[in-house]
């Protein structure tokens, strides 16, 4: 797995200047996943994650997990991280899948490569994980997260996975937080679109937010089967 993360420099030099001025421009992020060619008749795609519309037969090691797609020609949220323990570290944003990349010398395990570009005016956040499991349960909280308090001029970001989901469920996914560990009053932050298949997005909420310990609350659901991936960080 590979990030790349820069800025586009822009030459301003004037005709009067010796050496070069440059000053720096938009932000841009592009990485891939490389893994081997693992084709099934009932592939699930990356680590149990079914890999929604783009190429399922990759097989990834088992530390890794991701969602990146689901095409060429739309934006998508995704998360790529090595463990999908909670509060263990991802990096997830908004991109577009560019190429699925398969081949190998004869001889050698088929290898495939995802590449991907950052897309829908979105940053790439260094986050971490608040909830990922397989659940059937109705309403839920995931475990309180100490992502800490978000300053202000920084955002606040949370991307929702959902994958795996059985014909007929419904899953309602929101984040909150309060200043108390143990959530006895907690303040809704962000709420997702009420998912129904597989799916995947990213909300933003403008800083400043005082409190310091945040958690997942899965609400609303009904007949729920599904994986689901929730990541939280601020930017």
């Amino acid at each position: 797995m590979t990030f790349n993360y820069s800025v586009e420099l822009q030459d301003r030099t004037s005709i009067s200047d010796t050496n070069r001025r440059r000053v720096a421009g938009l932000l841009d992020f592009d990485g891939s996943l490389d893994g081997f060619w693992a084709q099934t008749s009932a592939s699930t795609g990356m680590d149990g994650y079914s890999s929604g519309s783009y190429p399922a037969d990759m097989d990834f090691d088992a530390k890794w997990f991701a969602k990146v797609g689901p095409s060429s020609t739309s934006n998508s949220a995704f998360a790529i991280g090595i463990n999908k323990t909670t509060g263990k570290v991802c990096y997830f944003g908004s991109g577009i899948h560019g190429s699925y990349d398969v081949g190998g010398t004869i001889g050698e395990l088929m290898k495939a490569t995802i590449n991907f570009q950052g897309s829908g005016n979105q940053p790439l956040i260094r986050g971490e994980v608040a909830y990922s499991n397989y659940t059937t349960a109705t309403s839920t909280n995931g475990p309180g997260v100490s992502l800490g308090a978000v300053a202000a001029g920084e955002d606040f970001y949370a991307g929702a996975y959902v994958q795996g989901s059985t014909s007929g469920s419904m899953i309602a996914v929101l984040v909150s937080s309060t200043d108390a560990s143990n959530f006895a009053a907690g303040t809704t932050r962000a709420t997702f679109t009420t998912f129904n298949s597989t799916a995947a997005e990213l909300v933003k909420v403008e800083g400043p937010i005082t409190d310091t310990a945040w958690r997942v609350e899965l609400t609303g659901s009904t007949n729920p089967a599904y994986n689901l991936l929730v990541a939280i960080g601020k930017k």
